[in-house]
């Protein structure tokens, strides 16, 4: 469920809301499955993500996508990429 949710939050522009996860979560849920090679009958219900979000201690989460995808920690004035490239137009200070 939480790799699910994190690709969604890549995938999703900068419009987060849980309705916006949810839809996206529900429409791509057979792929994402077969991506992660799990076994599962249907997607989550929209009252479930709600209750798994409130729950989610996010900090912790960060921390584990960070050190699973060797993200360092963000420079002030310095904004990266997923894959923790520079972007351009960063602030030089």
């Amino acid at each position: 469920m939480l790799t699910s949710l994190l690709w969604a939050l890549l995938r999703s522009g900068g419009q987060l809301s849980v309705s916006r996860l949810h839809r996206w979560l529900a429409r791509e849920h057979d792929w994402l499955v077969e991506q992660v090679g799990l076994v599962s009958c249907k997607a989550i219900f929209h009252s479930q993500l709600c209750r798994i979000l409130a729950q989610l201690d996010f900090t912790r989460y960060n921390g584990l996508t960070s050190d699973f995808f060797g993200w360092s920690e963000q420079v002030e004035g310095v904004w990266r990429s997923v894959d923790g490239k520079e972007l351009r137009g960063s602030i030089d200070g």
